[in-house]
């Protein structure tokens, strides 16, 4: 296991082939060079150097979400940041943190972490899909407002037609493998209906697989 100062990790970090898996540990060990990497995420424009520390943090925070807790209020920031790639950064890591939150600081946030499925940039906009789906497994008391969310397709009309069918897909996948309430059946059967119509090949065969597998479902 590599043991590494902080000075020492600063310089692989700026490295543009960064192997991050073999200093996660470092993240997960050390506080000092937690709240370094943090403040890089936050603080540090050199793209290598915030980009490469969020890999660090993303990653153990997903074992480790109580040890980055503490850095909640630091990340919310980048949420509303002019760069999409700090937009997304701070997305995935809360997503991890979201689990351990108790001190309920999702709540004053919550309205834009969901609108963020419609961000400007369409790689944003699926991180935040993809993140809206996780937390859906540990906060299923969220788990009806995630069903309407996804039901509403007006979030996708700035899209181009092929990330339109990229994020389709992923709902339907979603929809397919998750439970829900049966109140939500009859939107869901008929949202996944009216994709068996997709000129995609793609959505309309999971569409139709889907439809089988719901109707089927008493």
């Amino acid at each position: 296991m590599i043991k590494l100062k902080y000075e020492e990790l600063l310089l692989e970090l700026k490295k543009h082939n960064f192997k991050y898996n073999s200093y996660i540990h470092l993240a997960i060990d050390d506080k000092n060079i937690r709240e370094q990497l943090i403040n890089n995420i936050t603080e540090d424009n050199h793209i290598n150097i915030y980009y490469n520390s969020y890999h660090l943090v993303y990653e153990a925070s997903k074992d480790y979400p109580k040890l980055f807790y503490p850095y909640w209020d630091s990340l919310v920031p980048l949420l509303y940041n002019e760069n999409s790639y700090h937009r997304s950064i701070s997305h995935d890591i809360l997503t991890n943190l979201i689990k351990v939150d108790h001190d309920n600081k999702f709540d004053s946030i919550q309205e834009k972490y969901f609108s963020m499925i419609k961000d400007e940039k369409f790689s944003t906009g699926l991180v935040a899909l993809r993140n809206i789906m996780i937390i859906s497994e540990y906060r299923q008391d969220l788990k009806n407002k995630i069903i309407s969310l996804f039901l509403n397709k007006d979030f996708l009309i700035n899209y181009k037609e092929n990330q339109i069918n990229r994020m389709e897909y992923e709902i339907i996948e979603f929809f397919a493998k998750t439970s829900f309430n049966s109140d939500y059946k009859n939107d869901v059967v008929n949202y996944i209906k009216s994709s068996t119509n997709s000129n995609n090949k793609r959505i309309k065969k999971i569409a139709e697989k889907t439809l089988k597998s719901l109707t089927n479902t008493k």
